[in-house]
C-alpha cells in the first residue's frame, strides 16, 4: 500500500485498522459501499436518480481516502520520499503503483478539466478508485485479483502482479521507531531456487 502516492504509514496502518479483514470484500465496489462513497439512489418506476455519496461507513477511512486522492491533482512523479518507500519492494508492485499513479491522475484531469466537474465532485470519485485499487495490494489479500479482462494473457499478468503485490506489502515490516525494515532473510538451503 505504501508505495502508492498519498499513502504512507499512518494511512496505511488507518485503513488497515478501519476496514479490518480485506478478504470479506468479494468486489471492488463492496468495499467502496463500506466505505459509504457510493452515490444514493433515488429510484421510482423507471426512473433512476443517482444523489451525492451515502457516507454510511467508516468517516475515519472515508477522510484518509480523500486526503489520498488529492495527490492524484498533481503530475504523476515519484519524489524523493516515495522512492524511500518503495526502495526494495518488487518491481511489479512499483510498476503496478506507477499504472496507478498515472491512470488516477489522468481520470483527475480528465473529470476536472474535461468535464468542468467541481473539485470536491473529482476527489471523492479519484477517492473511490483508489480505494478500489487497493483491494488488490492490500496487506491480507489472498486471492486473485478482482479485475476481469477481456484477454487471457492479460489475466494471467495481472494475478502474477497482485500475488507479488500482495508478498511486497506482508514482507513490509516497521521496526520499533517506526521505520521500514527489511524482510528477514532465509538460509540458502530453505530457498525455493
Amino acid at each position: 500500500m505504501r508505495c502508492l502516492r498519498g499513502i504512507n504509514t499512518l494511512t496505511a496502518l488507518g485503513l488497515c485498522a478501519e476496514i479490518g479483514d480485506w478478504d470479506r470484500f468479494d468486489h471492488r465496489d463492496s468495499i467502496a459501499k463500506y466505505v459509504g462513497q457510493v452515490p444514493s439512489e433515488h429510484s421510482s418506476g423507471q426512473t433512476r436518480r443517482l444523489g451525492k455519496i451515502t457516507k454510511a461507513g467508516s468517516t475515519h477511512a472515508r477522510r484518509l481516502l480523500v486526503e489520498a486522492a488529492l495527490h492524484y491533482r498533481l503530475t504523476p512523479a515519484v519524489g524523493g520520499k516515495l522512492a524511500l518507500r518503495q526502495r526494495g519492494q518488487d518491481p511489479a508492485v512499483i510498476d503496478q503503483a506507477w499504472r496507478i499513479q498515472r491512470r488516477l491522475h489522468a481520470r483527475w484531469k480528465l473529470l476536472r478539466e474535461g468535464r468542468g466537474k467541481p473539485a470536491g465532485v473529482v476527489t471523492i470519485a479519484i477517492a473511490r478508485e483508489l480505494i478500489g485499487a487497493l483491494v488488490g495490494p492490500a496487506p491480507t489479500r489472498s486471492k486473485k485479483p478482482l479485475t476481469r479482462s477481456w484477454r487471457s494473457s492479460t489475466a494471467g499478468a495481472s494475478s502474477s502482479v497482485t500475488s507479488s503485490m500482495t508478498r511486497a506489502a506482508i514482507r513490509t515490516r516497521l521496526d520499533d521507531h517506526g521505520q521500514v525494515s527489511s524482510p528477514p532473510t532465509r538460509p540458502a538451503s530453505c530457498s525455493k531456487r
